[in-house]
């Protein structure tokens, strides 16, 4: 495992996994990602979308991104949560959200390289 890998475990620790499947999602133009989960904690991860080989050329900071994903369930309240890549341990920043239909859209807090984020149902 790279020290990525090892820097995401706080965001999955304590997550139940029973139902999880990959998710429906759609972002901003600027960046790349996956969702998955299930009807009560959805799990993300958004990356720059200009790394990309042969230059890997990265933004100084990404602003005004976005994800909609398509959530399975009823609750109309989550929180989400979202984590620094590179430590895993800290908490950038949280904030309430209501799903809207099936949709939940998370405005993503400025950030460098890549952004992780989980998603509570209140």
């Amino acid at each position: 495992m790279g020290v990525g890998h090892v820097a995401l475990i706080p965001v999955v620790r304590g997550v139940d996994f029973s139902g999880f499947g990959p998710l429906v999602s759609t972002s901003t133009a600027d960046i790349w990602g996956a969702a998955v989960g299930n009807e009560r904690t959805v799990l993300g991860w958004c990356r720059d979308g200009s790394c990309e080989p042969p230059n890997y050329g990265m933004k100084t900071v990404l602003s005004r991104q976005t994800v909609t994903i398509t959530v399975p369930g009823t609750a109309a309240s989550w929180q989400v949560d979202f984590f620094d890549t590179t430590t895993g341990t800290t908490i950038l920043s949280s904030a309430s959200l209501t799903r809207q239909a099936t949709n939940i859209t998370v405005p993503l807090p400025d950030f460098h390289d890549a952004v992780a984020f989980k998603l509570h149902a209140q």
